[in-house]
């Protein structure tokens, strides 16, 4: 029996570091950013990139979660689950913000919802994969009734368009969708700075393959040559004097050789993934994306804040960045002349990428700019951590549960638990109420001190993980260890003093009295023994 005592005190020594833990870290809550690594790439990656480095980090606690890197998935998986965990009990997680695409992606981000979902931790879906829809086409029936379900567990799903918001609407409930488009931080300019190079700089960022357009890229390219009979060594006028870049990851070796196999070199550059890619972009004249899928591409924001005309396809939510010729240009996936057409058209006509890429500037500053959509997914956290206030209702079995029954229905349109003891009066509620119970308890009873500190860990346990912002509670028995970590955890705390005390105060009253928030008695009378409580009547 000693050496129970001995691992039980253990136990409890460790519970009250980790609450000690969190109190320290109480002031900012944790928010879990859970994506790729941050050394990854693409426009996911960024968009947590931005996150990260934004006025966020001010107001909370962001950490990062990865659950992939460079294609390394299961070894991943394991630790971001692990990590999660030690956040949940030995911090205080806010919410979870999950980056999601499509396939792996998905699959990865399930399993992870499922462990916020049994830790009761609140999160949002951020969807990014511009192969979501084909994703949920060509998924079986029992495959969509899981992603239904998945997406419909979020307090909010966040996707990047109008256009995704219709394709969602049948799949996710409507106030549950959020559009946030993507945005960018405004850089500072020095257009003078490529006013005077005689070669006209045409840049690519992105995926090289298929799917960015980049083959139809050299196919416009091929054109352009045959048609002005460029050859390597003919002198070319400054008028028809341009350069193609491509950068990026993907299929680099694949598109020089083919690049090399055209005789391209001297107007196609291969330069690979580039992390400094501001530079490229400030020295870039025209940018073209001309993607077959896409959600709300990165790197077009990212060009036209740099004042640059772009040329893209219409797909996605790119139709709500560029108005055809007024901001940019959009033609259809796979139409190589038009592509063609329209690099040539800006490559010879300097008042047009000038005019072009002013009003691409202008539409990232009023609709695509990164502090109002900062502003903006700041409010969604806000939303939703006032969404549902979390009430933990808690009592001892007998008269003090008895007491709390009759603030069951003031408490029905919060989120609301129940800690009570088992017993005959208490038992008939577990099918109609969330509860937890504790094992009941008997002063006189010679396994009492077993019993109570059974209840303290189960209670201290069930706290950590509920999080309660409020707890309401009527008295007695492990109660107080209710009362006492929710408000170390920074939750407010209210107390109603017995009904049946109407000439002496109880234990628990004495005790939670010291810092309770607000403090109630049943009788005028026990006003003597609360000064600062507050009367209001009987509950009854």
């Amino acid at each position: 029996m000693t050496a129970l005592y001995g691992v039980l005190i253990i136990i409890l020594l460790i519970i009250i570091l980790i609450f000690l833990k969190r109190i320290y870290h109480k002031k900012k809550k944790i928010v879990l950013e859970i994506g790729p690594h941050l050394k990854d790439k693409g426009g996911m990656v960024t968009v947590m990139k931005q996150i990260e480095n934004s006025d966020l980090k001010e107001k909370y606690n962001i950490k990062h979660i990865s659950t992939y890197k460079n294609k390394i998935k299961i070894l991943f998986l394991i630790p971001a689950i692990f990590k999660i965990l030690v956040y949940k009990f030995i911090y205080r997680i806010e919410l979870g913000h999950i980056h999601m695409a499509s396939y792996g992606s998905f699959t990865r981000k399930a399993i992870i919802i499922r462990l916020l979902k049994l830790l009761n931790v609140k999160f949002i879906i951020h969807i990014h994969g511009s192969q979501f829809k084909k994703f949920y086409e060509i998924s079986s029936e029992k495959k969509r009734k899981k992603i239904k379900k998945i997406l419909n567990e979020a307090e909010q799903v966040i996707v990047l368009s109008e256009s995704w918001k219709d394709f969602f609407l049948p799949i996710v409930r409507e106030e549950k969708i959020v559009v946030l488009f993507n945005a960018v931080k405004l850089p500072k300019l020095n257009l003078s700075e490529k006013a005077n190079h005689d070669c006209r700089k045409v840049l690519f960022l992105g995926r090289l393959g298929e799917r960015k357009g980049v083959y139809d890229i050299i196919k416009s390219v091929k054109q352009i040559k045959e048609e002005l009979n460029i050859k390597e060594n003919e002198q070319k006028s400054s008028k028809e004097n341009f350069k193609i870049i491509l950068a990026g990851d993907g299929e680099i070796e694949k598109v020089q050789n083919l690049v090399k196999q055209e005789n391209l070199e001297d107007i196609i550059e291969v330069k690979g993934w580039i992390d400094n890619k501001e530079i490229l972009l400030k020295e870039a004249d025209i940018y073209i994306l001309p993607s077959y899928d896409e959600g709300m591409p990165m790197s077009v924001l990212e060009a036209m804040s740099y004042s640059l005309p772009v040329v893209t396809t219409d797909v996605g939510g790119i139709p709500e960045i560029i108005k055809n010729n007024e901001n940019g240009m959009l033609i259809k996936p796979g139409d190589v002349e038009s592509l063609k057409e329209n690099i040539l058209k800006l490559v010879n006509d300097k008042k047009l990428r000038k005019n072009i890429g002013k009003q691409a500037r202008k539409t990232i500053e009023t609709k695509f700019n990164l502090d109002n959509q900062i502003e903006k997914l700041e409010e969604l956290f806000l939303n939703i951590k006032y969404k549902k206030i979390k009430v933990c209702l808690t009592s001892s079995a007998g008269g003090h549960f008895m007491q709390l029954k009759q603030l069951f229905k003031m408490t029905e349109k919060y989120d609301t638990f129940i800690i009570t003891e088992k017993n005959v009066s208490s038992k008939n509620i577990e099918n109609s109420h969330k509860v937890f119970f504790l094992t009941q308890q008997e002063r006189k009873s010679f396994d009492f001190l077993f019993k109570f500190i059974v209840n303290i860990m189960k209670t201290l346990f069930i706290i950590l993980v509920k999080n309660p912002d409020i707890v309401i509670s009527t008295g007695a028995g492990a109660t107080t260890f209710v009362c006492l970590g929710t408000k170390i955890l920074g939750g407010k705390v209210i107390f109603i003093e017995s009904f049946a005390k109407v000439s002496s105060p109880t234990l628990t009253g004495r005790i939670v009295y010291k810092f309770a928030d607000e403090f109630y008695v049943q009788w005028e009378e026990m006003k003597k023994f609360y000064p600062k409580a507050n009367y209001k009547g009987g509950i009854y």
